[in-house]
């Protein structure tokens, strides 16, 4: 990596920082508290996926559109250049449904030291403290900044941040 990416890098991190996005860790924490069998929702729809954020490949993305038929929790690995890269990246982590603290600490546990696939190439690690964030796949969206209960809902509040 170039200096110019690590210091766009650092700069990210630090605006992440200071904006209180939440991390996987913290996100996971903050579900493991909940009673297992409390639904999950983000942006009023259940969290369908984790995938590689199109702003920056290094931050994971909560998306909420289903695009597989399958509705455990699992990896989802593809391979773009067989011939050049005998690794498959990972494409995305479907959540299952109905979509609980349970299935969704599943899903973040999964991802958890995992390689994703950038929206435009690269792998990226995700790891405890990767950034979260709420988009679809090729979309930018929102980012994660808690969890709080309405009704006996975990909502998944995420919102608007300045780069």
């Amino acid at each position: 990596m170039n200096w110019l990416a690590q210091a766009a890098g650092a700069m990210g991190d630090e605006s992440a920082r200071r904006q209180k996005i939440m991390t996987l860790g913290e996100l996971r924490a903050a579900l493991q508290m909940l009673p297992l069998s409390t639904p999950v929702t983000v942006n009023g729809q259940p969290p369908a996926s984790l995938a590689s954020y199109r702003g920056m490949y290094e931050r994971l993305a909560i998306g909420a559109k289903r695009h597989r038929d399958d509705y455990e929790t699992r990896v989802n690995r593809y391979t773009a250049h067989p011939d050049y890269d005998p690794d498959p990246a990972v494409a995305d982590v479907t959540i299952a449904e109905p979509v609980t603290a349970e299935e969704m600490v599943k899903a973040l546990d999964l991802a958890d030291g995992l390689d994703f696939g950038g929206y435009k190439g690269g792998v990226f690690e995700m790891h405890a403290g990767t950034w979260m964030h709420v988009a679809e796949s090729g979309d930018c969206g929102l980012a994660v900044y808690g969890v709080r209960l309405d009704g006996g809902t975990a909502v998944i509040v995420a919102g608007e941040y300045e780069w």
